[in-house]
């Protein structure tokens, strides 16, 4: 039981008497300064980092975010609240004695545990000098149960901070589906408060664990805890913070991303530790395209029409730069899905710029460079299963690129694009999306998906022809007449004839734009 758990490590803590606790305060951490103001304590253990604006534990105790956020936490399941309060209290007996260790064998060269100040470098194996005498060792100068108790405390530190960070994400998650409406929004504020709340707590005691592993030199939890800590700014960058006074999303990924390559430092390379430091790379990865996508978003917007206003040079570098960067680590790391989203949403960004280049070669040199990048994709997403959603949407983006540049030869490689959309949409690949969908829910969310599409390319493929045949009427009149057709048929039939021999289908499981796609590759394929 929690209370049990709690209650006996209470009973250690009230060993250390009055006096002793005082004398030891020289040693006191920020935990331990939070504990002595009554703000987090082994009757009520929730482990919230209060503001500064917080003068005393009563006001802290009283303040409406404090409240919403325990309401959060009492909802949780019994073995969740007791988890919290647990590994609370245990960071609090740590803290306690890691101070009365440090002051019984007068660590005094350590400095202070507040991570806002600047600590002493960990001394190796814990060997310490005297006060009186730096160039001596002191009576006490072999203390490697220092190390073990920061060891502990880290750990304990950085279990609480990922609760907190689950937390998080339980909230913004709670408050996302109403704070696009409105962050007025009273539901939205009620989810907000918590939020912040738990975000500056999970912050809080990542700090403590980060500052512990330091003095330990312990290089791979110092990497996991600057983990931790980016995926929390990552977090901030969400909507759920959008009524904060400071939320700045690039700023939050960018400190993400610093946080990572912090990590990397702290390992200084891979060798140290090659489990983690992939997982690190992973994470800077997906932020660097996360942050580069932002940027785009935020200098050309969103849709896939040309832009017609010339970025500055250093404005499309920003984009570029970090997207270039998440590739290069991606391939490094023999990811070829993320490769391929990475070379997908930097050929979207050569999409929308090549049209307002200063000069025909730059135009060139960009509108080369999307094609490039959209082959290279284009060569992962046609094998990859389960992505047919996504190589849908590439290629309805790469057919849209050619459409723009225009002409008779562009427009064949359009329509050539929606012929291979015709293995997406076949029978083969819903019969392997159902197989999925008996394992988890990843089938029937393909089936979402693409039944979302097939309108979409239905409409691309009949915009596509009808184009050809404004070009070349005499070329082109009887493939629009067979597309025609199958489309005319298929409404009256309510289903189209292609493989209508496979019976294990229902017209739930059949795409109607698989007949429009089938007829297009019969019948034009000898034209492009």
């Amino acid at each position: 039981c929690g209370d049990d758990v709690v209650g006996l490590l209470q009973d250690v803590d009230m060993c250390a008497g009055k006096e002793e606790r005082e004398e030891v305060r020289e040693h006191e951490s920020a935990l331990g300064r939070l504990a002595r103001r009554g703000m987090v304590t082994f009757r009520a253990p929730h482990g919230f980092a209060p503001e500064g604006k917080h003068a005393s534990a009563a006001e802290f105790l009283e303040d409406p975010q404090y409240c919403a956020a325990v309401a959060v936490i009492d909802a949780q399941t019994q073995i969740k609240r007791e988890q919290l309060r647990v590994l609370v209290a245990a960071a609090l007996c740590y803290d306690r004695a890691v101070a009365l260790f440090r002051h019984g064998i007068r660590l005094d060269v350590d400095g202070d545990d507040d991570p806002d100040s600047t600590a002493a470098a960990p001394v190796p194996g814990g060997v310490v000098r005297a006060e009186d005498d730096p160039g001596t060792l002191s009576s006490t100068a072999i203390c490697p149960r220092i190390q073990d108790l920061r060891q502990c405390y880290g750990d304990v530190c950085n279990e609480v901070g990922k609760l907190f960070l689950h937390l998080v994400r339980e909230a913004i998650a709670a408050v996302t589906p109403t704070a696009s409406a409105s962050p007025a929004d009273p539901r939205h504020s009620h989810h907000a408060g918590p939020v912040r709340l738990f975000f500056r707590s999970a912050e809080f005691f990542f700090e403590q664990a980060l500052l512990h592993f330091r003095m330990g030199n312990d290089v791979s939890n110092v990497a996991i805890v600057h983990l931790n800590l980016s995926s929390l700014l990552k977090l901030q960058s969400n909507a759920a913070f959008s009524d904060a006074p400071t939320h700045d999303v690039e700023g939050s990924l960018q400190g993400a991303v610093d946080r990572l390559q912090q990590a990397h430092a702290s390992l200084s390379n891979r060798e140290t530790d090659p489990r983690t430091w992939d997982l690190v790379s992973e994470e800077l990865a997906a932020t660097l395209l996360l942050l580069g996508v932002h940027r785009r978003t935020l200098l050309v917007g969103g849709g896939t029409a040309p832009l017609l206003t010339r970025p500055t040079p250093g404005e499309e570098q920003r984009v570029v730069d970090g997207m270039e960067r998440a590739l290069r680590i991606y391939q490094q790391l023999n990811n070829a899905s993320k490769t391929a989203a990475v070379q997908y949403q930097l050929a979207l960004f050569y999409t929308r710029v090549w049209t307002c280049q200063r000069d025909e070669t730059r135009t060139r040199e960009k509108l080369s460079a999307a094609f490039q990048l959209f082959f290279a994709a284009h060569r992962h997403f046609i094998q990859e299963a389960g992505a047919e959603p996504t190589f849908v949407i590439l290629l309805l983006d790469l057919s849209n690129l050619y459409s723009v540049v225009g002409g008779e030869e562009c427009l064949r490689k359009a329509l050539g694009c929606c012929m291979d959309m015709h293995r997406p949409f076949s029978q083969n690949a819903i019969h392997k999306a159902l197989e999925r969908a008996r394992n988890d829910s990843a089938g029937d969310a393909w089936m979402e998906k693409m039944k979302t599409l097939e309108p979409v390319v239905e409409e691309r493929v009949m915009g596509l022809v009808k184009g050809l045949v404004k070009l070349d009427k005499h070329k082109y009149v009887d493939l629009y007449r067979s597309v025609l057709a199958v489309k005319v048929g298929s409404a009256t039939k309510g289903r189209g004839n292609a493989e209508a021999s496979s019976k294990e289908c229902s017209h739930e499981h059949y795409f109607e734009v698989f007949d429009v796609l089938d007829i297009v590759l019969k019948n034009a394929s000898h034209l492009l």
